[in-house]
């Protein structure tokens, strides 16, 4: 394939990934339609989450069409909408949607979501209060790591109105940019973003300085409309992962952790935190 065939084929891919899923469209068609929240460059997504759709697609016996959109807000309103018949959200979501919506846990990563504050290698900020009249970039404010760790600042006693200023990001790759370029002093991401992150040098070129308290993962969830067969189907493929060949090759390919069976008790410590926005209006 040649290189200009190949981004052409790309760009298709980009633009059905990003299309506004229609559900009336999807039943019609006997598909369903899975929602990846924008946590990564959607060209990152479509590496790591397009083996996904493929794989329950094919023990479903029916298609499974993979769809994200630009920014977190957008993607919410898609959730509040039902657009969605499965979904990759992240913890906070998951807690309005599932009372709102009755969308059901289906598994979550097998680890804690930790949420991180780095700099660069060679900064001279070393703790949480150095951050005091710097800048810290981060992902949308409405991203889970965005909201855990403006909770955590506030209890470590920031004024985030005056003693910090936050810059934004689209994902957490923008928000590790900037800490390169020098366009922000830190940058609040989750750990797991630096293992997708592709520089093999980026363990030489940043430093965390800072932990915030743990909350549970991203999670597969799926809405009650699909049938309960479905469901068992999608959840016995989800857990079978790291047991067959295909499987790890789908883990190793997106660097995902392994997943386990999720409940709604586990979003408990969700309910008790308390965000800045954590509901999409």
């Amino acid at each position: 394939m040649g290189e200009a065939t190949r981004k052409v084929l790309v760009a298709g891919l980009m633009c059905l990934l990003l299309a506004t899923p229609a559900h009336s469209d999807s039943t019609a068609a006997h598909a369903l339609v899975l929602g990846i929240f924008p946590h990564m460059p959607a060209t990152r997504l479509l590496q790591v989450f397009s083996p996904i759709a493929e794989d329950f697609s094919a023990h479903l016996g029916k298609p499974v069409k993979l769809r994200t959109r630009p920014d977190f807000a957008q993607f919410a309103a898609e959730l509040q909408a039902e657009t969605y018949d499965i979904a990759f959200i992240q913890p906070l979501d998951y807690v309005w949607l599932h009372e709102r919506h009755g969308y059901l846990p289906l598994a979550r990563r097998d680890a804690p979501l930790q949420s991180v504050i780095i700099v660069a290698a060679d900064s001279k900020l070393s703790g949480v209060q150095d951050l005091k009249g710097k800048t810290l970039a981060q992902a949308a404010p409405r991203a889970a790591v965005t909201q855990i760790i403006a909770a955590a600042l506030q209890a470590e006693g920031f004024d985030l109105d005056k003693d910090i200023r936050r810059s934004y990001s689209t994902n957490h790759f923008a928000c590790i940019q900037k800490v390169l370029t020098g366009e922000a002093d830190a940058c609040g991401t989750a750990l797991r973003a630096l293992a997708h992150w592709k520089d093999v040098k980026a363990n030489d070129r940043f430093r965390i300085i800072y932990e915030a308290p743990v909350m549970p993962h991203a999670l597969f969830v799926v809405h009650p409309r699909v049938p309960r067969k479905e469901r068992e189907i999608l959840l016995d493929t989800i857990l079978s992962w790291p047991k067959t060949e295909a499987g790890r090759e789908i883990l190793s390919r997106g660097e995902l952790l392994p997943f386990t069976r999720a409940t709604d008790a586990d979003y408990d410590p969700v309910r008790r935190f308390r965000f800045e926005a954590p509901n999409p209006e």
